[in-house]
């Protein structure tokens, strides 16, 4: 399969195809974790996972009550794009999901939103 191209097909039966509607939301959630993978960490230069040889450079499930590093970066990745996706496919627009991952309140305006939109 290649990405490169706007539809994938793994053969001439057409067996696996992913639309350009699917290919532009895989785009788009992609980039999301990137900008909050710089908001949170700095491209990872800043995360505190690492020092125990672990990573969390997005910030996932850290807060106050509870601090959650893992084994490997695209372990996080995974979840970061994963819990993304998930309110996409709610409805939930880029402002709301960024204000929501920083904040914990679903609202379509804050800092954080703000400093995301500079990047």
């Amino acid at each position: 399969c290649d990405w490169s191209s706007d539809v994938c097909s793994s053969d001439l039966t057409g067996s696996r195809t992913i639309d350009l509607t699917e290919r532009a939301k895989q785009i788009e959630i992609k980039g999301i974790a990137d900008k909050i993978y710089i908001l949170e960490s700095n491209k990872g230069r800043n995360d505190n996972c690492k020092r125990n040889g672990k990573y969390n450079g997005y910030g996932m499930a850290q807060h106050t009550s509870s601090w959650n590093c893992y084994d490997t970066y695209e372990e996080v990745r995974t979840l970061v794009e994963k819990w993304i996706r998930d309110k996409k496919n709610k409805g939930w627009a880029i402002p709301e999901i960024v204000c929501y991952y920083n904040r914990g309140i679903k609202t379509d305006t804050c800092k954080y939103y703000t400093n995301y939109k500079k990047l």
